[in-house]
């Protein structure tokens, strides 16, 4: 071989090895992708990403992939105000709120009807509770989905609806009800016929009240009402809610004697300590099903502040159980605010 064949070579050689290194490197981008991946394969645009078809042709998504990348709106709302009395409150918030996420993205989209329904004791039987969170709500949402309904004590609380899609609230309550109440067949059937999205859970008044309350006891009731509508309503979601406080009669050792003159027993209202346990009990449940709760009890100031705050803003009825219209309407509006905050960190998210 002469010096000039010897040159010829090398040169040769010098030139694949450039090739093998050029095409090793225009795969390398590519190499983890399947080979299904490569008609619409997507290269990070901080690294030079585009879209590729199958020739390597640069296209914009389609329409699908456009959908994909749906962004939500944050929505606005009037911030409640809470009396200046009230001491002790905690933030307006719900403990777990990223568990409705699924129902968050169904309002996001606005393209279907969103059920939402409350059921409960006393304080939703009065209607004026559901029906200011219902208020609250169709302000930032719309009430597009729902008719004029005209709702008081003597009506149900069970909204129209219009066919349009938004959200639609309504709400059962029984008075003296307890959790267990609404396990039973006959409210399982009304809770079906309603078709929830979401059911917002508000007992915990009536158990405080029960002698010889049981944390274990009560969260039994809790899964099997839970069970029981998940079984009838499966892709149902769950929002629970704490009670907002009671007082208790209690003997205040002194005695009195009656027109007949017999002897009598003086009472006094105390606050149900039993309360604290209940809605403790109802917090942890959600945690650790993961499950929202909207935790009033601790909103409105907790055990050592909830009931006198109620109380001293003039805003609890004389028998210290059930509470004004002014004192419902407040726990409904602070109820949708909660919601609606939640709301707006799953859009900021």
């Amino acid at each position: 071989m002469n010096k000039k064949q010897l040159l010829t070579m090398i040169g040769f050689a010098a030139v694949m090895i450039l090739v093998g290194t050029s095409s090793y490197k225009m795969m390398s981008d590519d190499d983890d992708l399947l080979p299904g991946d490569y008609e619409t394969a997507y290269h990070d645009k901080e690294h030079g990403r585009e879209t590729a078809d199958a020739e390597g042709l640069f296209t914009e998504p389609n329409e699908d992939e456009a959908a994909r990348t749906f962004t939500a709106s944050a929505v606005e709302f009037t911030p409640v105000d809470i009396p200046v009395s009230f001491r002790g409150t905690g933030d307006n918030k719900l403990i777990g709120g990223e568990n409705l996420n699924d129902i968050f993205n169904l309002i996001a989209h606005g393209d279907s009807v969103v059920r939402i329904l409350q059921i409960g004791d006393s304080h939703v039987r009065g209607h004026y509770f559901p029906v200011a969170v219902r208020q609250t709500l169709e302000e930032s949402f719309g009430s597009q989905a729902t008719g004029d309904d005209k709702i008081t004590y003597h009506t149900d609380c069970i909204a129209s609806e219009t066919g349009e899609s938004g959200i639609v609230y309504s709400a059962i309550g029984i008075n003296g009800a307890r959790a267990s109440r609404f396990a039973e067949d006959d409210m399982i059937e009304k809770i079906a016929a309603q078709r929830p999205n979401i059911v917002i859970v508000s007992f915990g008044t009536n158990e405080s009240h029960t002698k010889g309350y049981d944390e274990e006891t009560h969260s039994g009731t809790i899964d099997t009402l839970l069970t029981r509508i998940s079984e009838v309503c499966p892709d149902v979601q769950f929002l629970l809610t704490t009670p907002p406080g009671s007082f208790i009669s209690q003997r205040s050792g002194r005695t009195y004697r009656d027109r007949r003159g017999r002897r009598r027993y003086s009472y006094v209202k105390r606050q149900n300590t039993v309360t604290s346990r209940v809605a403790a009990n109802i917090v942890n449940y959600g945690k650790e099903h993961h499950i929202a709760v909207w935790d009033m009890y601790s909103i409105a100031g907790g055990e050592q502040f909830a009931c006198t705050n109620w109380r001293g803003a003039g805003l609890m009825n004389n028998d210290r159980i059930h509470y004004t219209i002014n004192g419902y309407r407040l726990q409904g509006h602070l109820l949708g605010e909660a919601f609606l905050k939640a709301y707006n960190e799953y859009v900021e998210h």
